[in-house]
């Protein structure tokens, strides 16, 4: 009860370990009792194989930002994340390298995948 009280005896607290313990045992198995992390999922060949072929595909189709227009219709958008997203995000990536380790990302981590737009006075 930190940090309020002081407990004489321990035994509530190896309870409360022990029930975090097979939770999380519980939580990271599998019905085979292997846990399997997307790291360690990469080494099946399928699945590196799958993860690929997805994000491959997806760097490679033509990827246009359109805006809604207010009687129903669209237009392509003239806004800096259709550059960022047809064009070079940066000096030493390609659109389609970033679409592609976005889509990968998104595969690979509960999260999804982060970009992060970093803006400087001098571009």
């Amino acid at each position: 009860m930190w940090p309020w009280t002081r407990k004489i005896d321990g035994a509530d607290d190896r309870k409360s370990l022990d029930a975090l313990a097979e939770f999380l045992a519980a939580a990271n198995g599998t019905a085979s009792g292997i846990a399997v992390s997307p790291l360690k999922a990469l080494q099946c060949a399928p699945v590196a194989r799958a993860v690929a072929v997805r994000s491959e595909t997806l760097g490679v189709l033509p990827l246009h930002l359109f805006q809604r227009l207010e009687d129903g219709g669209k237009e392509r958008a003239d806004h800096p994340l259709a550059d960022l997203l047809s064009h070079r995000p940066n000096g030493w990536t390609s659109a389609p390298q970033f679409i592609m380790e976005l889509e990968r990302d998104t595969l690979m981590n509960d999260a999804g995948a982060f970009a992060v737009a970093s803006r400087h006075a001098s571009r």
